[in-house]
């Protein structure tokens, strides 16, 4: 980890634990008590849980150089805004025979926002106004496949390669450069293979305090992505990882429980859907259309239908090439990506997973086989209606876009978790409520 790194994290958790203290000098200031009933307390508390699930969602604590202060506004208070319908359906729902008080509760989510706003936009400008520290480093291994990388990460983290030192692959060569600058913040493994001798002293190192990171992971942790490139160099690591990735029962589990639960709460939207589409085109309201799935295999995958017309039989087109077909109400539905609610189906049916890399059209996949190496790999696992790519990269018609999007893909093949796609899902309902990702 590296200090500018280890400066956000610090800035994130005091954030954290300032935001809860708010909430908790809120609830006390505006009830006149401590919640000294369990199940008053645990309803203030589930409020409170909701409403930092909007925060996060709408990536208020996202604090970035580049980021504006009223782009960071928009984000609490959309996100607070979020949390506190969220938090009082919610409550509405599964109350208990305690009640809370709804003007006390819209009250304190009201001064939580305020003081949050205030709160977050203060760290903002501590780290904007902060000045990058300069680390020294020294890399281990040249390659010049790694050296846009190496920009890249200089680039979106001012100070961390300014003073950058490339040797040999060898021990004597650490040595040497150590005995010259004793001072390296930071030394980067940038080679697949070390030798024994470099491995023992790289050790060594560790224990004395330095501190030493093989560049795949530091190229995850500060870009969230594998970048083709890197995994060319280092395919010797990354290649057993990704071939063996599988879908698990506990994602399964999660498809199923969380699937059930949002098209529950979304079937509103759904019918409402249909009924303009039914009205608007006609009939079918359901668009099928096979897909690229799970282990190369085709599924067939349903959407509201947005166009008029039919596609069947002829050859793929980008969503771009097809906007003179899209109907009123479908330019709603997709705006929102209300039309991939019929998807929810196909993830309980499990065909699908609800975060996976994007199903591809049948000759794209075919396309790309071709013209991009390791695309074969996004198919290890199930493909999902929100992804990794979606929440990070806009909507890709060129082949350039797909790799980039193949690398967002990579990195979630190998990092996937359920915490990873609760945190997908969470940003999905910016990008939808946005109006920003795939189309």
């Amino acid at each position: 980890m590296t200090k500018s790194t280890r400066f956000l994290r610090t800035i994130k958790r005091t954030l954290f634990l300032v935001d809860c203290l708010v909430y908790l000098l809120a609830v006390v200031w505006i009830t006149g008590h401590i919640l000294h009933t369990v199940p008053l307390a645990l309803q203030y508390g589930l409020f409170w849980i909701t409403l930092l699930l909007g925060l996060y969602a709408f990536r208020a604590f996202d604090l970035s150089r580049d980021c504006a202060m009223s782009e960071l506004l928009v984000r609490v208070l959309t996100g607070s805004l979020f949390g506190e319908i969220a938090g009082g359906l919610f409550l509405l729902l599964v109350t208990a025979s305690v009640r809370v008080n709804r003007g006390d509760l819209l009250l304190v989510g009201f001064v939580v926002m305020l003081f949050v706003a205030v709160t977050h936009g203060t760290a903002l400008l501590l780290v904007r106004t902060r000045k990058p520290p300069i680390e020294q480093t020294l890399v281990i291994g040249t390659n010049e496949k790694l050296e846009p990388l190496f920009f890249e990460m200089s680039q979106k983290h001012p100070g961390l390669l300014e003073t950058k030192t490339v040797i040999e692959d060898t021990a004597e060569a650490v040595n040497s450069a150590l005995e010259t600058n004793p001072g390296y913040d930071l030394i980067i493994i940038a080679t697949p293979e070390i030798d024994r001798n470099l491995s023992f002293l790289l050790h060594n190192l560790q224990g004395r305090g330095y501190q030493v990171v093989f560049l795949p992971q530091l190229v995850e942790e500060l870009l969230k992505r594998i970048p083709l490139p890197l995994l060319d160099v280092f395919s010797s690591y990354y290649i057993p990882k990704l071939q063996c990735a599988r879908p698990t029962q506990a994602q399964r589990t999660f498809d199923l429980v969380v699937s059930t639960i949002v098209l529950v709460l979304l079937s509103p939207v759904l019918l409402l859907g249909a009924l303009a589409v039914l009205l608007e085109a006609g009939r079918p309201v359901f668009f099928k259309q096979e897909r690229i799935g799970y282990q190369g295999k085709p599924v067939e995958l349903h959407k509201l239908r947005t166009m008029n017309g039919s596609n069947r039989g002829k050859k793929a087109r980008f969503a771009d090439d097809e906007q003179h077909r899209i109907t009123k109400s479908g330019a709603i539905l997709r705006k929102f990506r209300f039309d991939e609610i019929p998807q929810l189906w196909d993830a309980i049916c499990g065909r699908m997973s609800l975060v996976g890399p994007r199903p591809e059209q049948i000759d794209f996949v075919d396309e790309y086989n071709q013209a991009i190496p390791y695309y074969w790999l996004r198919h290890n696992l199930k493909v999902g209606i929100t992804g990794w790519a979606q929440i990070h990269y806009p909507y890709s018609a060129t082949v350039e876009d797909t790799k980039k999007k193949l690398e967002y893909d990579l990195y979630y093949i190998k990092s996937r978790s359920v915490l990873l796609d609760l945190q997908i899902i969470l940003k999905t309902m910016e990008v939808m409520l946005r109006s920003r990702g795939a189309k």
